[in-house]
């Protein structure tokens, strides 16, 4: 069997997974679907579960399998996230899906609308100039998508930020914030880390990957911020809000 490529981890829609509505939009049997890592292809997994009709779950491929892939994806038995142990009277047990538990990180983020204490830290200290000028940041947690469209196919790419942010200094608009958040390790998706990258080429904005580390909680919570590089998108490629400028955030 080929090595597969270290670029892309390469799964196989088969017959079974098709049977889960989510995973079924991503194409008919044999689609192959590519994620960074399997940390990511794993998590899809878990959110195609957690979303559609039938569970589904990884499973390594055949050694005979002459196709350059790294894992099938499959239909799953039942897990605890929807039948749990135990009873009404002592208590029902669950497993914490993929979802769930990246839901947490997001609240955690998203829980202040003005000055969230995360993206109000990473503004203060990455502000230019004088440092005694104290931001303000005013969260949206329901921004718009940013998509990408191919002037020659006509083929689409798009990223939802899981929230955006304004940040103004004494009323006047400093930059907006587009922001990824995942709670401990979580990946990106390789096209969704393209168009991450797409998007922070753009000017008056910033992408940022906020992953928050949950362990100790209750007490605390830490917050690790990467700021995506931006990549100019090829030449065929265009924003279908290319438009959109900071006068409209006003």
């Amino acid at each position: 069997m080929p090595t597969p490529s270290i670029d892309v981890y390469r799964v196989v829609l088969t017959d079974s997974a098709t049977d889960n509505d989510v995973a079924a939009a991503r194409g008919g049997p044999g689609a192959l679907l590519q994620y960074e890592d399997r940390e990511a292809a794993a998590a899809a997994a878990e959110r195609y579960s957690d979303d559609g009709d039938v569970p589904v779950r990884l499973q390594a491929p055949a050694p005979q399998d002459p196709r350059d892939v790294d894992a099938y994806l499959v239909a799953n038995p039942e897990r605890r996230v929807r039948r749990p142990t135990g009873s009404i009277d002592d208590g029902l047990a669950f497993e914490t899906s993929a979802s769930q538990y990246g839901a947490l990180g997001e609240a955690l983020l998203t829980s202040h609308e003005q000055d969230p204490p995360v993206l109000l830290a990473y503004a203060r200290r990455t502000l230019d100039g004088d440092q005694d000028r104290d931001p303000a940041v005013q969260l949206e947690t329901d921004p718009d998508p940013v998509t990408f469209r191919s002037q020659e196919t006509g083929d689409t790419a798009t990223w939802l930020p899981d929230c955006a942010a304004t940040v103004t200094v004494g009323g006047a608009i400093e930059r907006r914030l587009l922001c990824e958040v995942k709670t401990g390790n979580g990946s990106t998706e390789r096209d969704q880390r393209r168009v991450m990258q797409w998007a922070a080429s753009e000017r008056d904005r910033e992408v940022l990957l906020v992953r928050l580390d949950v362990e100790a909680l209750p007490d605390e919570y830490t917050a690790r911020i990467q700021e995506i590089e931006p990549q100019e998108p090829d030449r065929e490629w265009i924003d279908d809000d290319a438009d959109l400028t900071l006068g409209e955030f006003q």
